[in-house]
Protein backbone atom coordinates (compact mmCIF):
# COMPACT_ATOMS: atom_id res chain seq x y z
CA UNK A 1 0.00 0.00 0.00
CA UNK A 2 2.84 2.33 0.80
CA UNK A 3 4.56 1.96 -2.51
CA UNK A 4 1.50 3.13 -4.74
CA UNK A 5 0.91 6.19 -2.49
CA UNK A 6 4.63 6.95 -2.64
CA UNK A 7 5.05 6.47 -5.87
CA UNK A 8 2.17 9.28 -6.37
CA UNK A 9 4.30 11.37 -5.21
CA UNK A 10 7.20 10.81 -8.16
CA UNK A 11 9.83 9.19 -5.85
CA UNK A 12 12.22 7.27 -7.49
CA UNK A 13 12.19 3.17 -7.22
CA UNK A 14 14.75 3.35 -4.66
CA UNK A 15 13.41 5.67 -2.61
CA UNK A 16 9.90 4.11 -2.34
CA UNK A 17 11.60 1.15 -1.13
CA UNK A 18 13.83 3.20 1.41
CA UNK A 19 11.00 4.98 2.48
CA UNK A 20 8.51 2.05 2.90
CA UNK A 21 10.78 0.00 5.21
CA UNK A 22 11.44 3.36 7.04
CA UNK A 23 7.49 3.98 7.37
CA UNK A 24 7.10 0.24 8.95
CA UNK A 25 9.24 0.90 11.64
CA UNK A 26 13.30 0.31 10.08
CA UNK A 27 16.15 2.36 11.24
CA UNK A 28 18.62 3.77 8.73
CA UNK A 29 21.07 1.02 10.08
CA UNK A 30 18.33 -1.63 9.64
CA UNK A 31 17.47 -0.81 6.28
CA UNK A 32 21.06 -0.12 5.25
CA UNK A 33 21.62 -4.00 6.36
CA UNK A 34 18.43 -5.03 4.65
CA UNK A 35 19.23 -3.58 1.22
CA UNK A 36 22.78 -3.85 1.32
CA UNK A 37 23.49 0.04 1.22
CA UNK A 38 25.21 2.40 3.35
CA UNK A 39 23.24 4.24 5.94
CA UNK A 40 24.51 7.16 4.54
CA UNK A 41 22.64 6.72 1.28
CA UNK A 42 19.57 5.63 3.02
CA UNK A 43 20.03 8.90 4.85
CA UNK A 44 20.52 10.42 1.35
CA UNK A 45 17.33 8.89 -0.14
CA UNK A 46 15.43 9.62 2.61
CA UNK A 47 16.17 13.25 3.03
CA UNK A 48 15.47 13.17 -1.29
CA UNK A 49 12.22 11.91 -0.20
CA UNK A 50 11.46 14.77 2.61
CA UNK A 51 12.84 17.72 0.30
CA UNK A 52 10.45 16.18 -2.88
CA UNK A 53 7.13 16.06 0.24
CA UNK A 54 8.08 19.07 1.13
CA UNK A 55 8.21 17.79 5.38
CA UNK A 56 11.03 17.47 7.92
CA UNK A 57 10.53 14.08 9.41
CA UNK A 58 9.26 10.96 9.58
CA UNK A 59 6.27 11.65 11.64
CA UNK A 60 5.13 14.04 8.66
CA UNK A 61 5.81 11.36 6.46
CA UNK A 62 3.70 8.85 8.14
CA UNK A 63 1.15 11.86 8.30
CA UNK A 64 1.14 12.74 4.63
CA UNK A 65 1.07 8.67 3.21
CA UNK A 66 -1.52 7.50 6.15
CA UNK A 67 -4.13 10.54 5.10
CA UNK A 68 -3.88 9.39 1.22
CA UNK A 69 -4.76 5.74 2.46
CA UNK A 70 -7.06 6.63 4.38
CA UNK A 71 -9.39 8.75 1.75
CA UNK A 72 -7.51 8.33 -1.04
CA UNK A 73 -10.11 9.74 -3.80
CA UNK A 74 -9.36 13.54 -2.26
Amino acid sequence: VYADVLASFGLTEREIQVSTLFLMGGSANSISERMGISVSTVRFHIGNVYSKLDISGKNMLREKVDSLIAAPNE
